[in-house]
């Protein structure tokens, strides 16, 4: 299984197994600071990387108020 996390730290989303993961908040003091946006049950590495560039690109946009 690979996920889409959110970093609050980094300020970024990004994309890794579930063992990548676990291991990032093993073995750092982010606990609360990572966030699982989505799963995928294979590698959908292409997928993932539009989706968090889209997500990145948002989040760094100023909000439009219409």
């Amino acid at each position: 299984m690979h996920l889409i996390w959110y970093n609050s730290v980094t300020k970024k989303y990004e994309y890794g197994s579930a063992v990548d993961f676990k291991s990032l908040k093993k073995t750092s003091d982010l606990g609360d600071a990572l966030t699982i946006l989505m799963e995928f049950t294979g590698d959908d590495k292409v997928l993932a990387h539009k989706i968090i560039g889209e997500l990145n690109i948002a989040k760094s946009e100023p909000l439009m108020v219409v």
